[in-house]
């Protein structure tokens, strides 16, 4: 009878400094779901899980992780990304299945937005101080996603000339993805993963019912909104989660690859819904490039997006068609 009490209240995850933090949880000890946590891509990744015929597979999480950091990372030196980004130009270089399903699923998102998302950025995001690496004076900065190549079989990368890849503004969708598919595979009927602010959630929310996801804020004082959604994946991308300065001027990690600067602020956040947490991820990103375009790039292409706007005032919120029509924002 306590477990079931326990079970009856409803967990609500709230998006704070780019983690999902779990607030008011009813359970008792012993009682509700699984959970556990950790470290990975510079960041803390949770899951939640209900169901799961032998408990959470801790290793099997953590190891799926692990290999996604070791294919796409730009900070560990010898990951296949890395490798592949000091390859030379023209030839096929071999990467794993999960690479070139990343790498397509990104120049999706790179067509329709006509450059504005684009995982060429790299030698960018270093010259502004948000990589690993830095930009030489004389090194010449190639940015155009259509150089960079994939093909299925077998699984491999080309570049058309001197470029470097980041897939940091999608891999962590990826990753929750990849760990969302592990737990459905092993039998767990409802669950909730998150990598860094990018989540996906599939199931009943513990207690039944939908999960309720508050989006995170971009400043003190102001809150966006709750998703309510009962399957499906949400991220939310901001200018005010890494951030520096240049020449006395305020910078971004979310660099515009069409003008080689980052974004103008006008945007403060993106939130999206997409079917996964990998497109999630990368539309919020395209979304925070496009800026004062955004809600109508949203509304031509059917993206369910919640955007926060700067203004005199504070903050302005807008809510695309799509997100209207799922009825997924708490009013």
């Amino acid at each position: 009878m306590l477990c079931q009490m326990g079970a009856l209240i409803r967990v609500l995850w709230r998006a704070v400094a780019g983690l999902v933090m779990l607030v008011g949880i009813g359970t008792l000890a012993g009682c509700g779901p699984d959970s556990l946590s950790g470290a990975t891509m510079g960041t803390r990744y949770r899951v939640l899980g209900e169901a799961c015929p032998d408990g959470l597979p801790e290793v099997r999480v953590a190891a799926a992780l692990d290999e996604v950091v070791q294919d796409m990372s730009t900070w560990v030196p010898d990951s296949s990304l890395s490798r592949f980004n000091r390859a030379p130009p023209g030839e096929w270089f071999g990467v794993s299945a999960d690479m070139v399903r990343v790498v397509a699923a990104a120049a999706m998102v790179s067509d329709s937005t006509e450059g504005a998302f684009d995982v060429t950025v790299a030698p960018l995001v270093d010259e502004y101080g948000f990589g690993p690496g830095s930009v030489l004076a004389d090194e010449a900065v190639h940015v155009d996603y259509r150089l960079l190549e994939f093909r299925e079989h077998p699984p491999a990368l080309r570049k058309g000339g001197p470029l470097r890849v980041d897939v940091s503004s999608i891999a962590k969708g990826f990753a929750v993805d990849r760990v969302v598919e592990l737990l459905a595979g092993v039998g767990c009927t409802s669950a909730l993963v998150e990598i860094g602010g990018e989540l996906r959630v599939f199931g009943a929310a513990p207690g039944g019912g939908a999960w309720r996801v508050a989006i995170e804020s971009p400043g003190e004082g102001f809150a966006p909104g709750t998703l309510i959604l009962d399957e499906g994946g949400i991220a939310t991308s901001g200018d005010y989660r890494q951030t520096g300065e240049r020449d006395g001027t305020r910078t971004t990690h979310i660099i515009d690859p069409r003008t080689g600067t980052p974004i103008d602020g006008t945007l403060a956040s993106a939130t999206v819904i997409a079917p996964t947490a990998m497109q999630a991820d990368a539309l919020a990103t395209a979304l925070m490039v496009l800026g004062k375009d955004a809600l109508a790039f949203a509304e031509t292409h059917h993206v369910a997006a919640l955007l926060v706007f700067r203004s005199e005032g504070g903050f302005v919120t807008r809510v695309s068609p799509a997100l209207d029509a799922l009825g997924a924002l708490a009013r």
